[in-house]
């Protein structure tokens, strides 16, 4: 992880369980649907449907689906 993204990821984890942020650490500065349902932890269709529906927001690459990793924390700190 570059230490740009680091420090956005540091500013941006309050009031984060600790167990969440330590497994949103072990990523890069994007996952996959099925990272999120594990680091979540969800099922893969339960992913889709927050992705689908905004709720974490995503990109798409072609026919595949990249989500920000500071969008998962931006979920977390508001649900």
């Amino acid at each position: 992880m570059s230490n740009a993204s680091n420090l956005d990821l540091n500013s941006a984890v309050v009031n984060i369980p600790h167990g969440e942020l330590m497994m949103i650490q072990q990523y890069g500065d994007v996952i996959t649907v099925l990272e999120l349902a594990k680091i979540l932890p969800i099922g893969r269709n339960s992913a889709y449907d927050l992705v689908n529906s905004g709720q974490v927001k995503s990109v798409r690459v072609g026919n595949q689906i990249r989500i920000p990793t500071l969008s998962v924390i931006e979920f977390l700190k508001s649900a």
